[in-house]
């Protein structure tokens, strides 16, 4: 007693109840029913579509599989933790558009981070950036939206459910 290590059965607990939290986590990702229906609305229309997600390669994959990304995006889902740079490096970028068949000019960014999407976006010289803003307005919790200095969206949705209006638009 008193050594400060833990023993089998604290070990053993620990990883109990992280795996139960593991388990109750995943079961809430879930992509809204809309959501997927208008990514394949888009994908029907002729647009070539993939994510580009940062994070740990295991967590991501869980995820993914979780809310049902890999059934709508196949195998054109890159993971920054299998790659050798994140976002907003240009080269995940450069990943994704080889892996789509596109070309940067002809490429927009749809993501919720002014830091890693939009201002990865431009780094890789997209057409156009799509900022999802987390509040529902016009600077976001993770920027000022380009007031301030940083990275500038070519466009501002509430929704990624209004991506369809922006594509009319381009």
């Amino acid at each position: 007693a008193g050594g400060g290590g833990a023993d089998g059965a604290d070990v053993a607990l620990a990883r109990d109840v992280h795996d139960a939290w593991a388990a109750e986590r995943l079961a809430r990702f879930r992509l809204a029913p809309d959501v997927s229906a208008m990514v394949e609305r888009v994908q029907a229309a002729g647009y070539r579509t993939g994510v580009v997600t940062n994070g740990h390669a295991d967590v991501q994959r869980a995820k993914i599989g979780a809310c049902g990304l890999a059934r709508l995006f196949g195998e054109r889902i890159i993971v920054s933790g299998e790659q050798p740079r994140a976002k907003p490096d240009a080269s995940i970028f450069a990943t994704a558009l080889a892996l789509v068949g596109a070309r940067a000019d002809e490429t927009i960014m749809v993501g919720d981070s002014l830091a890693a999407d939009v201002q990865g976006g431009i780094n890789a010289g997209l057409l156009a950036t799509v900022w999802v803003r987390a509040d529902g307005g016009g600077g976001g919790a993770d920027g000022d939206g380009g007031r301030l200095g940083g990275p500038r969206p070519s466009h501002v949705v509430r929704s990624v459910l209004d991506l369809e209006s922006v594509l009319e638009r381009l």
